[in-house]
């Protein structure tokens, strides 16, 4: 979690896991809440550490988290971001469309509605001005995909009946990176996971100014073989 001063940088409620063996868990708030695991919620690291405090309670965590550790710095600050050009795409939107979509600039969005069952083909998808939006039962899968997203009201969000297998590009400016929010971005406040059939989602998850909120009732990418999120956590 990259926020420094405020509250709820990483936040587990509810019945809530994040497992992770072999990972590290980090957050970089000094406030004594910085790192917040409640109810029936679990957190289980390789090694957890936060710079300010944590709660509620112990049995929440495995092993129990550090804590005034030093803040880290943004792992991906010098990653220079993709060049977002003209607009390939304006406001789309499809609705029971099965086929393939391409690379390119969407500007305003994409909304994918209905039974429609999309693949992306490889490569930068740009959403400028607008975000990426799963409805209804719609499912998207991609291989070699980067998600970048710049501009005002540019997120994501996948609503409870929809289906998610993505894995990000392994060369050029979005390599080990599955979904990117320009530095530069307004008005969002979050990216939004409310689907039970998100079952890959392989690469970083980077939102230098946005949180992440995982609400769904089921595993989120336990199908990734690794996934690394820079941001706020809410689940």
């Amino acid at each position: 979690g990259l926020e420094e001063s405020d509250g709820d940088a990483i936040r587990l409620n509810d019945s809530a896991e994040l497992v992770g063996s072999n990972c590290a868990v980090y957050s970089n708030s000094r406030d004594a809440k910085g790192l917040m695991v409640h109810g029936g919620a679990r957190l289980q690291s390789g090694f957890t550490c936060s710079a300010g405090g944590f709660g509620d309670s112990l049995q929440h965590f495995n092993p129990a988290p550090l804590t005034d550790c030093p803040k880290r710095d943004d792992p991906l600050a010098d990653r220079i971001e993709p060049i977002a050009g003209a607009c390939d795409f304006i406001d789309r939107k499809v609705k029971d469309f099965r086929g393939k979509l391409e690379p390119g600039v969407y500007c305003g969005g994409l909304v994918i509605d209905g039974e429609s069952d999309v693949t992306l083909g490889a490569g930068v998808y740009v959403f400028r001005d607008g975000g990426l939006q799963l409805k209804d039962r719609s499912s998207i899968a991609g291989e070699n995909t980067g998600l970048f997203f710049t501009g005002e009201n540019a997120a994501v969000k996948f609503e409870d009946k929809s289906s998610v297998s993505l894995s990000a590009p392994e060369t050029d400016a979005m390599a080990g990176v599955l979904i990117w929010q320009s530095r530069a971005s307004t008005g969002v406040k979050s990216f939004e996971i409310f689907s039970n059939n998100v079952d890959e989602l392989v690469g970083t998850i980077y939102l230098p100014d946005s949180e992440f909120h995982a609400s769904a009732t089921a595993e989120v990418a336990e199908d990734s073989a690794r996934a690394r999120l820079c941001r706020k956590v809410r689940a």
